[in-house]
């Protein structure tokens, strides 16, 4: 049978442990530990469903494929193991304080049940959300640690593709050499006074051309 093992039924002076799959009375009416009470697996098995069913009529037919899955019991059995739990409970047939007989149909369990978690205290009711509203409180939190995170790996990007292009970019204009900005013409003589050439040499003085 599939239970949530962190649930615990409170009925009476009982309480059931459905993941340890113990039954157990309280002594002198302590809300805290108890004297476990000896039970078969079916008895336990056959106490667990109708617990977890209170207030519904199960007939003997659920009951028997429930407790017995793919056996063929008779009825008997089941009628043993109603008769083994009204003992441990401390009630008769015709009391009817836990368990009652519908005629004809099946059982149904009628006691008043509290149901807690085993993680909680005795008295506690179970608060499952409690934990997810906890873990809420911290989302923004968690949100501005990750967009810092993200925000210094865009900075040392950056950073770093700043470097690497400026380390391939071409030299300046002013790291090129400068350019020639002055040309020396020198005057035209020959070596040769022979093969001086008259027209060569108007408009140039004399002292230019000696």
């Amino acid at each position: 049978m599939d239970t949530d093992k962190r649930t615990v039924y409170e009925f009476g002076d009982f309480f059931l442990e459905s993941g340890q799959r113990r039954l157990s009375r309280r002594e002198s009416g302590e809300p805290g530990g108890g004297q476990p009470l000896a039970l078969t697996a079916k008895v336990f098995d056959t106490l667990l469903l109708l617990i977890e069913h209170r207030g519904e009529t199960l007939d003997k037919d659920t009951l028997l494929s429930a407790i017995w899955p793919g056996v063929i019991v008779e009825e008997n059995s089941l009628t043993q193991n109603i008769s083994t739990l009204r003992q441990v409970l401390g009630e008769t047939r015709t009391e009817n304080r836990y368990i009652a007989t519908v005629p004809r149909k099946g059982y149904r369990f009628v006691g008043e049940v509290t149901e807690r978690s085993a993680l909680a205290g005795p008295g506690v009711a179970a608060t499952p959300a409690g934990p997810v509203a906890a873990d809420s409180t911290r989302l923004p939190r968690r949100l501005w640690m990750s967009a810092a995170a993200l925000l210094v790996l865009v900075a040392i990007g950056i950073f770093l593709f700043e470097r690497v292009r400026g380390g391939h970019s071409a030299p300046s204009a002013a790291s090129a050499p400068s350019a020639i900005q002055t040309l020396a013409v020198l005057p035209f003589k020959p070596l040769l006074p022979t093969e001086r050439d008259e027209s060569l040499e108007l408009g140039m003085t004399e002292s230019m051309i000696a």
